[in-house]
């Protein structure tokens, strides 16, 4: 109700549910002098790729374009000045752009590599030893939130001529810093005028500070499975429901499809893919090369049915709030939406039964 009363969520007006792509533009790898860079989805092949989707009558598309800028996806955060031309050029970008809705671009100020180049050793938060902040042993470091605010501005006028919104990637880190001498309540206030920068913004896995975000992709569909916990509580799946599109991880990398699908339906999350026009094997060596399966006409039926799955549940309640959900038996759930329809999750490997409904083994029911 808060953030209702306060502008933070407004209701959807979706005609269809809406599915997401994260697109691999281009990438780099080691060459003989350097950095060789190669496109894995031109901007032409995304639009046939996307065309493909209207005429399987997918048309709710929302796009996440990575390694869209000059010297493709890795090494090169945070400049996000130009696009790279291998996939196509400033123009045609842009044209892609003003013909699709919901396109942003993946930018990252906060996370960047140890071996990037765009960035000072002085732009580095340190901790209170001193010590520059860093991950993964050293492999990436973070920019003070301060410096990352001054390059976005730098970058924002660019952005918004070939693109719809900015996608924010590694903001939801947060972290004290000493040389800005600021505490993570002070970097709070300064983080969130990235969400006012942008006409629209795209955020991950978002604490409560960032729920101003117009867009949020990959949200957590399980609780931590730590033994004090007794079941998975979706309170923030329900708190956004019929307010935001919310995302889940992508499905190219689901462990358990039926039960991750069960999921979107019982939160009320859309699905979501990683996609590239070129096999994911042009990946090895890369610093991508953890995307393992990624070409789009592999996936294009499994996307297909994906979606179909979830849309068949979902479509009954667009843009409808969750106003109830009962764990009736183990494994299995009652939803209930402000429009009175009334969705059963069934995760069991057996028949379960509520009144007069039914529902089948690891499968769902939609009661109007």
């Amino acid at each position: 109700e808060d953030l209702i009363k306060n502008g933070t969520l407004i209701k959807t007006n979706n005609e269809e549910i809406p599915i997401h792509f994260d697109v691999l533009m281009s990438e780099s790898k080691k060459a003989f002098i350097g950095r060789k860079v190669f496109s894995m989805t031109k901007v032409s092949e995304l639009e046939e790729i996307i065309k493909r989707l209207n005429e399987r009558e997918i048309s709710n598309v929302t796009l996440t374009l990575r390694g869209w800028q000059k010297g493709g996806y890795s090494y090169t955060a945070p400049s996000y000045g130009s696009v790279e031309r291998k996939i196509g050029g400033s123009r045609k970008l842009k044209a892609f752009s003003e013909t699709h809705e919901n396109v942003y671009l993946e930018a990252d100020y906060f996370k960047v590599s140890s071996r990037g180049s765009h960035y000072s050793k002085r732009d580095v938060g340190q901790s209170i030893g001193q010590e520059l902040l860093s991950e993964d042993e050293g492999r990436y470091y973070f920019l003070r939130p301060d410096v990352s605010l001054k390059k976005y501005e730098s970058h924002l006028k660019t952005m918004e001529k070939i693109s719809d919104g900015t996608h924010l990637s590694s903001i939801n880190y947060l972290y004290s810093e000493f040389v800005s001498n600021k505490n993570r309540e002070q970097q709070i206030k300064t983080i969130k005028e990235f969400l006012e920068k942008a006409n629209k913004t795209s955020v991950s896995k978002p604490f409560s500070y960032l729920l101003g975000a117009d867009r949020i992709t990959d949200v957590e569909l399980y609780s931590s499975q730590q033994k004090r916990f007794s079941d998975t509580v979706p309170f923030m799946a329900i708190v956004l429901s019929g307010y935001k599109d919310v995302f889940g991880r992508n499905g190219n990398f689901f462990a358990n499809t039926n039960n991750e699908l069960l999921r979107l339906i019982d939160y009320h999350i859309y699905p979501s893919f990683y996609i590239t026009n070129e096999s994911s094997y042009y990946l090895l060596n890369t610093e991508s090369e953890h995307i393992y399966t990624s070409r789009y006409l592999d996936w294009e039926e499994e996307i297909i049915r994906q979606y179909n799955f979830v849309n068949n549940a979902l479509k009954y309640v667009l843009n409808e709030s969750i106003v109830k959900r009962e764990v009736l038996d183990v494994g299995f759930v009652k939803v209930k939406y402000s429009n009175g329809v009334i969705i059963y999750i069934n995760y069991s490997g057996l028949d379960k039964i509520d009144g007069i409904t039914q529902v089948a083994p690891t499968s769902y029911k939609v009661v109007l």
